[in-house]
């Protein structure tokens, strides 16, 4: 028997009736919370499409413009030895690919 319980049998009966049935309903309820967020459907696989796509339009401004200013219209050579044949074009396209890795391993466009 629990501490500060009251010693009467019914009490008991009726503590661990409603103990089960809230277990139960709390149960369901994750069940369906984990579903939701295993598979996003509706309108919240939509929003994460949308947002990537915006994602990846955000990012090729942010970085053709900075290397619009920096460099202006041509492509530079930024590099000497064993690397000499990458343009800036080539590295800029790199960071914006491991710019849209680096916020999908992180979750930014999670559900949750």
């Amino acid at each position: 028997m629990a501490v500060g319980a009251p010693a009467n049998d019914t009490y008991s009966r009726r503590h661990r009736a409603i103990g089960s049935s809230e277990l139960s309903l709390t149960s369901a309820n994750s069940k369906q919370r984990r579903a939701a967020f295993a598979s996003p459907t509706g309108w919240q696989g939509d929003y994460a499409r949308r947002l990537a796509l915006s994602d990846l339009v955000v990012i090729l401004l942010a970085v053709g413009t900075a290397q619009f200013v920096r460099f202006g219209s041509a492509s530079i050579n930024p590099t000497a030895g064993v690397l000499h044949r990458i343009t800036y074009i080539e590295i800029s396209i790199a960071l914006v690919i491991g710019w849209m890795a680096a916020l999908t391993i992180n979750g930014a466009r999670s559900t949750r």
